[in-house]
């Protein structure tokens, strides 16, 4: 146990999961962002709501660049709302250039139009952000209308 007690790096905890025999999920979930336009009752980005944080595009291509040559596939865009990272586009571009499978979660209050610059198969798979199927307790939660333009965005 004394060799772990060095810096954190990458290679540190693929090694302590070697020693110790753990399964590496092939799966990245990335915080690209703590920008969003809502301000949810549980939310626990808290105060980072209104200092928001991101992560550089060439921060997230050497993450992504080095995950990948370790066996990982699968990413899990998150934040905040990833989609207001301002190089969402270059970023999917990117992941699916190195060969991951890209999974979007968000809140659902996007502007569709965002969709035009992706074909379908960039990204394998949408999350996102129901916190009730009754209209007034999500929104109660959530911000007025939030459930509404959610369901649009959803279909």
């Amino acid at each position: 146990m004394e060799r772990y007690k060095k810096r954190a790096t990458p290679n540190l905890f693929i090694n302590m999961a070697k020693d110790f025999n753990f399964r590496l999920e092939p799966f990245i979930f990335l915080y690209i962002t703590e920008k969003c336009q809502l301000r949810c009752r549980h939310c626990y980005m808290g105060d980072r709501l209104y200092h928001p944080q991101e992560m550089s595009y060439g921060q997230i291509e050497e993450i992504l660049r080095y995950f990948k040559t370790i066996g990982h596939y699968k990413l899990y865009l998150l934040g905040g709302e990833p989609l207001l990272h301002p190089k969402i586009k270059e970023i999917i571009l990117l992941a699916n250039k190195i060969g991951y499978e890209v999974v979007l979660t968000s809140n659902g209050q996007f502007d569709k139009k965002i969709f035009k610059e992706f074909s379908p198969d960039m990204i394998h798979s949408f999350s996102f952000s129901f916190d009730s199927c009754d209209e007034a307790i999500h929104d109660q939660i959530r911000g007025k209308g939030t459930f509404r333009r959610l369901v649009q965005n959803v279909k």
